[in-house]
């Protein structure tokens, strides 16, 4: 499915002014009606799907010893600093400690207070963290997944039926337009979840904004349910907010690209601080072109000079093909790798399959011709990514931001033909990667020798990604300042 479809439609149907229950609605549900629509037309699997393993009991137990750490951390009795952060929750093991790292590095550098709000991993968070001033937001979660069970089980109606034939009219034209199958049910459902979940975060996280009163919120993942929340409770306050970037973005990733008409977003943020120049040429954001800015990421900066012309002395002797995994496409790229495995001269190739954090519950049951391959399986975060870049002559991907990071390292690039492939298509297109449809062709580019890639590592990756975080942190903040005298 094109995206340009799919802007078109939301655009003629005005859905981001649609209210129901007084909430606008379809920032909240727009991604995951998107995906849902190219999962069922382009067979792609959930990118961050749970262990089958993961019951009800497991997720229980899980909860519970999470109780301690998560009573001591509870945001009471908050003090007003000067920012209010929202992590991501997924971290990085850095030595003794975990890291988030798109917060981490910069918060060291800022001679601002803030508290840090991070929510729930799969019902964990990773510990020991690094980062001060943190606060966990399980609370609220957990009042919302009570809120749910009761209101099926009192069957409780949250929209009125003039709303409900509302949604049945836009089920018909999301089924009508898309050629897809979604019941009234489905979208129904998923509707009255956000409404209720809106409700009480919207209550939870304004009396932390209250207390905190910070001069700019800086946010990871601005499409969690918490951050379109936060965004909009901050516009009304006056409060800059703030987006690192933390991933691909490109002009395939529903969640920054919008219609040219569709401005001034509440549920969005206020600015966009991004890794280069590249994404912003390729992304259609729904602010101001003042507002989006190329500051660098700190944390990659810094591990490409630490990393970068240090290999292993286990890799030196052959050249190494590194595989880029993620959940969405893991199940068909995998396939490819152990094909490859099965044809490729192992005395002269190394092969490393690295799955995605998200896989590694998972992978042993979802992939199991994995098991027995004759590759490097990496599962645990014992070593980074940038470890495995230094060490790599090849890499293999299909959209992950992963394979920028490594064009940093100057390692040689294929793509693989796989959905949503096209998130990378400025690279294959103008000559800084190869674009294969299978393990054959994969062969074929490697034994024929691939060329190096040359290119303005700046276009992707900016430097002095620390002092641009901070000057463009001080100039929001002294506009605000002086708006507020």
């Amino acid at each position: 499915m094109e995206i340009d479809q799919f802007l078109k439609f939301e655009t003629e149907l005005c859905l981001f002014d649609d209210e129901i229950s007084d909430i606008k609605y379809w920032h909240l549900i727009r991604k995951k009606i998107y995906d849902e629509i190219k999962r069922k037309k382009e067979d792609i699997d959930l990118a961050h799907r749970v262990s089958k393993n993961n019951s009800l009991i497991s997720r229980g137990l899980k909860k519970i010893k999470q109780v301690p750490s998560v009573l001591t951390k509870s945001p009471v009795n908050l003090k007003e600093k000067d920012i209010l952060v929202l992590n991501h929750h997924r971290r990085l093991k850095m030595g003794d400690y975990y890291e988030c790292l798109y917060t981490d590095d910069l918060l060291t550098n800022l001679e601002l207070t803030y508290y840090v709000i991070e929510d729930p991993m799969v019902d964990v968070h990773l510990k020991p963290a690094v980062t001060k001033n943190l606060k966990y937001t399980d609370v609220i979660h957990n009042k919302y997944v009570i809120r749910w069970m009761f209101h099926k089980l009192l069957n409780k109606k949250v929209i009125s039926q003039v709303e409900r034939e509302k949604i049945r009219n836009l089920v018909d034209k999301l089924n009508s337009f898309f050629d897809v199958d979604f019941e009234n049910q489905y979208i129904l459902t998923l509707v009255e979840k956000v409404i209720i979940k809106y409700r009480l975060f919207y209550t939870y996280y304004n009396n932390i904004i209250k207390k905190v009163n910070p001069k700019i919120i800086i946010e990871v993942v601005s499409y969690d349910f918490s951050r379109f929340v936060i965004n909009n409770i901050a516009k009304k306050n006056g409060i800059p907010t703030i987006e690192l970037q933390h991933g691909t973005m490109g002009k395939y990733h529903v969640a920054y690209n919008f219609a040219k008409e569709i401005k001034d977003i509440s549920t969005f943020p206020d600015y966009i601080f991004l890794f280069g120049q590249f994404w912003k040429d390729q992304t259609r954001f729904p602010i101001s072109d003042s507002k989006i800015k190329v500051v660098g990421w700190p944390f990659y900066e810094q591990k490409v000079n630490s990393y970068k012309n240090n290999k292993n002395e286990r890799y030196r002797n052959k050249e190494v093909i590194l595989f880029i995994s993620q959940g969405h496409i893991g199940k068909h790229l995998s396939k490819i790798a152990v094909e490859l495995s099965r044809k490729i001269d192992l005395k002269k190739y190394e092969m490393i399959y690295k799955l995605h954090p998200g896989e590694y519950a998972r992978w042993r049951e979802d992939y199991p011709w994995l098991v027995s391959s004759d590759m490097q399986i990496i599962d645990t975060n014992t070593y980074d990514m940038h470890y495995f870049f230094a060490n790599a002559d090849i890499q293999v991907g299909v959209s992950s931001t992963a394979v920028f990071e490594g064009i940093g390292y100057g390692l040689k690039t294929i793509v693989c033909k796989l959905p949503t492939h096209e998130y990378l298509e400025e690279l294959f297109m103008n000559k800084l990667a190869y674009l294969v449809r299978d393990a054959d062709e994969l062969l074929q580019y490697i034994e024929a020798g691939l060329r190096p890639i040359f290119s303005d590592m700046n276009y992707f990756w900016n430097g002095k990604s620390i002092d641009n975080i901070k000057k463009n942190i001080k100039e929001i903040i002294d506009a605000k300042e002086k708006i507020q005298c």
